[in-house]
């Protein structure tokens, strides 16, 4: 079973992204019976009773919004307002933690030298779950990402870049992985998440991320 084998590799902790079918508390009572401790959700639910409810089901400690996509800083900042901030608040009242997962639009939607990553730095109120792929994507660089609001970013969606701009096992593409985890304290990372949106061979991968990941050297 993929559980079982994930808990063979070496994790200890996973970030689920759907319920496979099951209730959320079901899920989480799964995960557990393999030693695996869901402490993070990806979860793009706008509705903050639902939202929160998933997250106290399955008994995690962060939860992410997971994706988004505006034309304009003025539609960056009114997502941030009157979605994100509403969630944020239902889930810290529940004892969650919850934060914004990151694609390439963030740095790249722009005015007047202002990015909408600044934008939402600015205006929501949860933490930052820094996907380093689609940082790196969008033109930026972690590090300096890292210092627009320090102690910020709790948690990091580890994802290389082949040279052809493709997905990559981290490890085995261009992101200098060692110079970003050597600025970690800067961000105040907690968590590390490995991640491929597109594998070749998912469990493969999930052994190659957590070994890189575990020797890695900075």
């Amino acid at each position: 079973m993929v559980f079982e084998t994930l808990r063979e590799f070496g994790y200890r902790k996973v970030e689920p992204y759907t319920n496979y079918g099951l209730s959320w508390s079901e899920l989480g009572d799964t995960l557990r019976s393999y030693d695996l401790e869901p402490t993070s959700l990806h979860n793009g639910d706008r509705d903050p009773e639902r939202a929160t409810q998933a997250s106290v089901d399955l008994g995690s400690k962060y939860t992410n919004m997971n994706f988004a996509r505006m034309n304009t800083l003025d539609e960056w900042r009114a997502f941030a307002v009157d979605v994100l901030n509403p969630v944020h608040e239902a889930m810290t009242a529940a004892g969650v933690k919850y934060g914004y997962h990151n694609h390439d639009a963030e740095f790249t939607v722009e005015e007047n030298g202002v990015q909408a990553y600044d934008v939402l730095l600015e205006e929501f109120n949860g933490h930052m779950q820094l996907d380093l792929y689609w940082a790196v994507t969008g033109g930026a660089d972690p590090v300096e990402v890292f210092s627009r609001d320090e102690g910020r970013f709790l948690q990091f969606h580890v994802k290389d870049k082949a040279a052809d701009g493709f997905f990559a096992d981290p490890g085995e593409g261009t992101i200098d992985f060692p110079r970003i985890f050597a600025a970690r304290k800067e961000s105040g990372v907690q968590e590390y998440i490995t991640e491929n949106d597109s594998p070749a061979d998912a469990l493969e991968f999930a052994e190659t991320g957590f070994d890189y990941l575990r020797n890695l050297r900075y």
